[in-house]
């Protein structure tokens, strides 16, 4: 029977005939509309995990750092660290030309030990001097005084330096012992003094 009213019009949001209700428009946590779909449960997990891989990055990058610094001893002079303090890293070469001479300086509080491995192109010799005497040997080219010398090291080796000097100021010397020709000292490994 029709009473002259108007047929009822679905309302928007309401329930369609035989049907559920419309999906939600999804919000985010400030409840801004995301586009209308509902937010994947995973995603939270999947957040976690990206967070999770980025710590996990992290924790390996400071271990890489913290061991490389322990192995190589880099960083300051500390006396009691078993460590040493690295006074030429490995891989530097000195050029020695005819008559030149090149010198490492160092300076104890106490008696200490030198240690390092170097490879040798062309000849050389080593010398633990004071100032002075580095001082006579490059304005006189003559060697006035050591504490101690490796003697002439045969061309093409590797030398093993293990040197005990009493405190004080120090110069690790290298000078060219072939006459006539350049030659160079490698350090193979750090040249590291321990106290």
């Amino acid at each position: 029977m029709d009473n002259g009213s108007v047929p009822e019009q679905p309302n928007p949001g309401s329930v369609p005939e035989g049907g559920r209700d419309p999906p939600a428009p999804a919000a985010n946590s400030s409840g801004e509309s995301t586009g209308g779909l509902p937010r994947a449960a995973s995603t939270s997990r999947s957040d976690r995990r990206w967070w999770i891989s980025i710590a996990i990055v992290v924790v390996v990058a400071v271990i890489v750092v913290v061991a490389g610094y322990a192995i190589t001893g880099m960083g300051h002079k500390n006396p009691s660290n078993p460590m040493g303090t690295v006074l030429v890293p490995a891989g530097t070469l000195y050029s020695l030309p005819v008559d030149q001479y090149n010198a490492v300086i160092f300076a104890q509080k106490s008696a200490s030990t030198v240690e390092g491995t170097i490879t040798n192109v062309g000849g050389a010799q080593l010398f633990v001097m004071t100032p002075a005497e580095y001082f006579d040997l490059v304005n006189t080219y003559n060697v006035t005084g050591y504490a101690w010398t490796s003697g002439p090291i045969a061309s093409d080796t590797y030398y093993q330096l293990e040197i005990t000097v009493p405190s004080g100021s120090w110069d690790l010397v290298f000078a060219n012992s072939v006459l006539g020709n350049t030659t160079a000292i490698g350090f193979y490994s750090n040249l590291v003094e321990y106290s």
